[in-house]
């Protein structure tokens, strides 16, 4: 019998299955599931996913109404079911709301990507007695549907970071980084439980005058201790030339994070469509790889400071892994001959991850001592990536021996890349390591201007293999398929973003005798602030030949 519309019973109302707010009132065929309400449902629809509960396609979505119930504040109507055809045409819109409901129609999917490992030599074998870098390469497949997020932005709105700030207090920033950062944290920690992946970014020109003991990256890493269970990845994002590079730098690598250095607004688009691709694709904001010798093998009693040794062998903080993209490291080893004569296994290399709640392990046993392409690219980015780090520290103390580093280094990799003829060390080598990078350390007040900051971030780009940018011809090998269609939906989206309009008269704010009638500016081209890396560099000091022949 139908129910009595004048009846206390109150009926139990099924939620939508995707906002969990809404009544669910909306019916998907032809599988015929009642899951969500009919907005939820039409975003679904538009953007080709599947039905939430059995995964099948979806034709169309119809709204239904139970019969003889009435609520308190409704009248009964008469109304026919709606029907909504499905929509062939795709308007290439990036809509979050859209994209999450995308992403979690297949989040059963995203964490059942497993990573497929490798293990080769990076070298050819000579004796027991010296080290062979073993190169161990983690491949995680693509998708096609991005991972959900949650991005927390921590602005510093002192200085020019304030749109109308015509001074900047020396002070203004005192505190900015740990306050702020803290309470990033505590709005990402204390919301509703979600397997999503939650970021924050740090967007700062100020330079902290007051830091917690220890400094700042201590600070965070106090702070995840005491709370155990929460992950988060921190990245930084400095703006100028006046910035405490390494301090945001040592905040990124604590929380996983990258770091990216924006000296001119041209960059700004391609530095966060990028981040924001990166964050869609991520499987997992923390991997740790576990080494383990076997018969007889061992690892030399120097390593680098990122392995971890335990007792069964060495651990390795791997970082974020990403859709579509290659994680690789390499550790040295001696070999025993008996082990390489016969090809018996001389490594156990286990990778953890977590991702959307769930613990994952894959593991591998190397016997093959066969060099590889994969491995050649690998031995080149780790070497640069730990010469950069001496280069740094070299350059930061005046030290001539920075430079020489990178020389040395660069002769490396070009009887490197001759015998390898592999693209990722061209790029790695004639795009990077011979133009910019070198270019930074050319002389001192370059390095002080700008090369210590542009090294810190394009150092944290190769170490975690993330394409951050457009403009580093190194950096573009990285990532995925989905990885690049998101970068490029997002460029057009910043592309299409309204900009603000500045006369003369915003510019000479601060001069009391500016002219009133100061002529208005031209309209600013968005294109130029996305794709902006073609604008060039001067000195404050040149003159310009511009095109109408005036000098400036």
């Amino acid at each position: 019998m139908p129910a009595n519309p004048n009846s206390n019973n109150k009926v139990a109302k099924a939620l939508c299955v995707i906002c969990m707010d809404e009544e669910a009132d909306g019916v998907v065929l032809p599988c015929g599931h009642l899951c969500g309400c009919e907005p939820c449902l039409k975003i679904l629809l538009n953007s080709e996913a599947k039905c939430p509960i059995c995964r099948a396609h979806m034709k169309s979505v119809v709204k239904v109404f139970q019969s003889g119930v009435v609520e308190e504040d409704m009248q009964v109507e008469q109304k026919q079911p709606e029907i909504v055809p499905a929509q062939d045409e795709d308007d290439g819109n990036w809509s979050l709301a859209q994209q999450s409901l995308s992403a979690a129609s297949a989040g059963a999917s995203l964490s059942s990507a497993r990573p497929a490992l490798s293990m080769a030599p990076a070298v050819e074998w000579v004796n027991d007695q010296v080290p062979l870098p073993i190169a161990i390469s983690i491949a995680i497949p693509d998708m096609a549907q991005r991972s959900q997020v949650d991005i927390c932005c921590v602005i510093d709105v002192s200085g020019s970071m304030g749109e109308d700030a015509k001074f900047q207090d020396p002070n203004d920033a005192s505190k900015f980084v740990s306050e702020g950062l803290e309470a990033g944290l505590e709005s990402l920690r204390t919301a509703r439980a979600s397997p999503r992946r939650r970021f924050i970014l740090i967007l700062t020109d100020g330079q902290p005058t007051i830091s917690p003991p220890g400094g700042e990256n201590t600070a965070l890493r106090s702070y995840f201790e005491a709370h155990a269970g929460f992950t988060c990845s921190v990245s930084t994002f400095g703006f100028g030339y006046q910035l405490k590079s390494k301090m945001l730098l040592d905040v990124a690598r604590e929380g996983k994070g990258t770091f990216a250095f924006i000296p001119d607004a041209k960059i700004v688009g391609t530095c966060f469509v990028n981040f924001v691709a990166n964050a869609c694709t991520n499987l997992a904001l923390d991997a740790k790889v576990h080494l383990e010798p076997q018969n007889g093998a061992i690892f030399p009693p120097v390593l680098h400071s990122s392995f971890q040794r335990v007792p069964w062998g060495l651990v390795f903080d791997l970082g974020p892994l990403h859709f579509g993209s290659h994680r690789d490291l390499i550790v040295p080893m001696k070999i025993p001959v008996g082990v390489h004569d016969h090809h018996h296994p001389f490594l156990k290399v286990t990778v953890e991850w977590n991702s959307e709640n769930n613990n994952h392990k894959e593991s591998l046993l190397g016997s093959d001592f066969v060099v590889t392409a994969d491995a050649l690219a690998a031995f080149a980015r780790m070497s640069s990536v730990h010469s950069l780090e001496q280069v740094i520290d070299k350059c930061d103390a005046t030290d001539p021996a920075g430079p020489k580093i990178l020389k040395t280094l660069i002769g490396q990799l070009i009887g490197l890349e001759a015998t390898a003829k592999d693209a990722r060390i061209t790029a790695l080598l004639k795009g990077d390591l011979q133009e910019r990078i070198s270019k930074a350390v050319s002389t001192v007040e370059r390095y002080q201007r700008w090369g210590a900051h542009y090294l810190r971030a394009i150092l944290r780009s190769h170490e975690y293999q993330m394409r951050t940018n457009f403009m580093d011809p190194g950096l573009q090998v990285y990532g995925g398929v989905l990885f690049s269609e998101l970068v490029h939906s997002g460029g057009e989206i910043f592309k299409g973003l309204p900009l603000k309009k500045y006369s003369d008269r915003d510019a000479n704010s601060n001069n009391n005798n500016s002219n009133n009638n100061a002529r208005a500016a031209a309209v600013p081209v968005a294109d130029s602030y996305y794709a902006g890396n073609n604008g060039g560099c001067f000195s404050g000091e040149c003159v310009v030949q511009c095109k109408d022949q005036d000098g400036m």
